[in-house]
């Protein structure tokens, strides 16, 4: 029973150090890390383009362009029609 009792201590130990080890990992490691990484990926101007990102801007601006292009073709439908008359 002894060499159980051993055993055991020894499992608890490396157990305890490796839950010790975790905690202070999540506090002297993650933690930082997570904030720097926040505030690295933070917008410069969060109140430039009404709150949108880069991307979202871009995409609104598609939309824009192919609306025009759909109004300018109703447009030269139109005066082509006007013409025939």
């Amino acid at each position: 029973m002894s060499a159980l009792t051993n055993a055991e201590t020894i499992v608890g130990l490396i157990l305890g150090i490796a839950a010790v080890a975790t905690g202070v990992g999540k506090y002297l490691i993650f933690d930082p890390l997570r904030r720097e990484i926040k505030e690295a990926t933070r917008q410069i101007q969060p109140d430039s383009n009404g709150g949108l990102s880069l991307p979202d801007v871009a995409k609104k601006l598609d939309k824009v362009e192919k609306r025009q292009q759909d109004t300018e073709s109703k447009v030269d439908l139109i005066i082509e029609l006007l013409r025939k008359k």
